[in-house]
């Protein structure tokens, strides 16, 4: 899947621009493809209707602050142990999250509510779960 296409696709959805590395606000690196992916697809905070919830996709800017919750408890600041330091929460469903694994870059699917960190595989990468996402709510 082109850049080109999935952005085409998230436009439908919202706001699309490319992101400057500048707007990550994360206390760990941002790892390149995730940098490029904002750089080339560049979804702005888009939301993406669906059958049950819709799927919430934050700008760079936003992407550090959904890790509240996951990366680290939200009410303590603690680090969640169970969360590998690989794990980016780059989207979310309710509750659910979708996670960007950046040891093997590909996109990992956690349901709300199942107790431990036991993700399933969901997409081989970013920008295909960018574009399915946003070709289900066309």
């Amino acid at each position: 899947m082109s850049p080109e296409t999935t952005k085409h696709l998230h436009s439908l959805h919202g706001t699309v621009r490319p992101h400057p590395a500048a707007d990550w606000t994360g206390d760990v690196p941002l790892p390149e493809s995730l940098a490029r992916f904002y750089r080339e697809v560049g979804p702005d905070d888009i939301t993406i209707p669906a059958l049950g919830n819709p799927y919430l996709i934050p700008s760079l800017a936003e992407l550090w602050g959904l890790q509240a919750g996951y990366r680290w408890d939200s009410l303590t600041g603690e680090l969640t142990e169970d969360w590998p330091d690989s794990w980016f929460a780059v989207a979310y469903e309710g509750g659910s999250v979708l996670i960007f694994d950046a040891a093997s870059e590909t996109v990992l699917d956690c349901l709300h509510g199942g107790g431990d960190w036991d993700p399933d595989y969901a997409f081989p990468s970013i920008e295909v779960m960018a574009a399915c996402l946003a070709a289900i709510g066309v």
